[in-house]
């Protein structure tokens, strides 16, 4: 989307990275953009590298990363690389000097944090820092602990960097400032202290697929609520069928949104029940009263543009951003996918009372959209990158 309106402005834009996202017809027409590839992390990588305390990827991985990169930027010269999150490209380049545009969420800004952050509930250290530390140890220890294991998992890019002669900082969220830095969020999902003339807070640059809702939709009873299930990239299968479970005894319709996280028959669906691999997020939410998902920046802005009330379950740290914004807001219920594998009944009981009691839920949402309406996110970052290249890339 961002590239769209940079190429309406005069620019060309080509993406790296693996065909199967960036060539998907879904997303982008046959020609559109220019596509130089890329491999990337496997699914169950990077899955590893977020859930699991003792898990990084390899030196030689990271290695053949960079030369990649190297030369993909040998080969198209770009005036400019625009970055959402692939950390070896800071690496790649700074190598070939060119700038840098990072794509951010203001909640990854630990160091413009304007109160300290909560020790991460689906954080594979938490269970075991929680019963084995008491309540004044643990809140001493835990954030801390978690912060050092990020800095660990950081360690082999650092280690790659300095094989190239270059000295990266230690902790993450310092690693992916860029030359400028657009900030995707509200500040009301996103809060920062001041910041710096280097970063222009845009708002979210949020997706739809170009599809219209299917048939069935229409056909269900508005008499029942409707539940909106979706897990975004990182749906874990036993947490979708636990949540078809839940809901298939209660008096409503699910609607489910795979991304191809699973397949399900829907034969073998309780009758209460459909799914399908892509929806028109929006849309569907626009008829719902209730959004379960994962806590994806992408879908929780679906949400506020809706307005629809939302219970997060975070299948990983960065995902507890939001589940905690719409808790504190009033917008909705935080979960985690570790605590509701080992217990459902909380969510249960939550899914339950939000659907009698919708009210004040509609209106924490409505507190979060006013946010979100004050931008123009796509056209705010595509003047902020066109300013920055006509100053030169400084």
């Amino acid at each position: 989307m961002l590239a769209r309106a940079l190429q309406a402005r005069g620019f060309r834009a080509a993406f790296a990275g693996e065909a199967r996202y960036l060539q998907d017809p879904a997303v982008a027409a046959p020609g559109e953009f220019g596509h130089w590839p890329l491999a990337d992390f496997t699914m169950e990588a990077a899955f590893n590298y977020l859930r699991k305390t003792f898990y990084r990827p390899g030196h030689a991985f990271l290695r053949q990363q960079v030369q990649d990169e190297l030369a993909v930027l040998e080969a198209s010269q770009p005036r400019l690389v625009v970055c959402d999150f692939r950390l070896t490209s800071y690496i790649s380049a700074r190598l070939k000097g060119v700038p840098v545009v990072s794509l951010l969420g203001g909640r990854w800004l630990l160091q413009y944090a304007p109160e300290p952050i909560e020790p991460a509930r689906s954080h594979p250290s938490y269970p075991l820092l929680k019963r084995f530390c008491g309540p004044w140890l643990f809140r001493s220890a835990a954030l801390p602990l978690q912060l050092r294991l990020l800095r660990w998992k950081l360690a082999p890019y650092r280690a790659v960097a300095k094989e190239h002669g270059l000295n990266m900082p230690r902790d993450i969220w310092d690693w992916f400032i860029g030359d400028h830095n657009l900030v995707l969020d509200t500040e009301t999902m996103g809060p920062t202290l001041p910041l710096p003339s280097h970063f222009t807070r845009v708002g979210p640059i949020t997706w739809n697929p170009d599809m219209a809702l299917p048939e069935w939709i229409r056909e269900l009873d508005p008499a029942k609520p409707l539940v909106y299930v979706t897990m975004g990239s990182t749906g874990d299968p036993d947490l979708f069928h636990q949540i078809i479970g839940l809901l298939a005894g209660l008096d409503c319709h699910g609607v489910i949104s795979t991304g191809g996280q699973l397949e399900l028959d829907a034969a073998s669906l309780p009758r209460n029940i459909r799914a399908a691999k892509f929806l028109p997020g929006v849309e569907v939410m626009k008829r719902a009263a209730l959004v379960i998902f994962h806590g994806g920046a992408g879908t929780a802005y679906q949400a506020i543009a809706a307005g629809t009330p939302a219970i997060v379950i975070a299948t990983h740290f960065e995902q507890e951003f939001a589940g905690l914004v719409f808790e504190r807001h009033g917008a909705g219920q935080f979960h985690t996918m570790r605590e509701t594998r080992a217990d459902p009944a909380p969510l249960a009981e939550g899914v339950r009372e939000m659907l009698a009691n919708p009210a004040p839920y509609r209106a924490g949402v409505d507190t979060l959209r006013q946010d979100y309406l004050r931008h123009d996110p796509i056209n705010e970052a595509a003047d902020c990158i066109s300013e920055f290249l006509a100053k030169g890339g400084h």
